[in-house]
């Protein structure tokens, strides 16, 4: 089976040793987490393990790779969402190798981290098309 909660509590105990460890060296830690997104070990709710994985979150982007047709693409896309990533399918293919190396280069450089807008009022406009 797969026990995706303790994955992602133990991936969230990575990222946070991670962020004191770097803390001065301007990086800044991710998860990368991989599953073919079929929770049904200890905690099987996908809502429940977003909820609870969001909680346990310290601020770190998690990225969600399904493997395979069977993947629960819906949820993995919620988990990601609900914290800072995106979630991609990796195709049973020959291509498979490729489709890792995309996504590497999609998420091996971030420019930006914990960027916060704040607007001053009466300088903003929304234009409606």
């Amino acid at each position: 089976g797969t026990n995706i909660i303790a994955g992602l509590r133990k991936g969230e105990k990575l990222a946070k040793i991670g962020k004191d460890l770097l803390k001065n060296e301007g990086l800044e830690p991710l998860i990368i987490f991989l599953t073919d997104g079929q929770p049904n070990v200890e905690m099987s709710d996908p809502e429940e393990i977003t909820k609870t994985a969001t909680e346990l979150n310290t601020l770190s982007p998690i990225f969600s790779l399904g493997f395979g047709n069977g993947a629960d693409l819906d949820f993995l896309r919620k988990l990601s969402l609900a914290n800072s990533g995106f979630a991609r399918n990796i195709y049973e293919a020959s291509d498979a190798a490729l489709q890792l190396k995309l996504f590497y280069y999609e998420v091996a450089s971030p420019l930006l981290a914990n960027v916060t807008f704040q607007y001053v009022p009466g300088q903003v406009a929304i234009f409606i098309k």
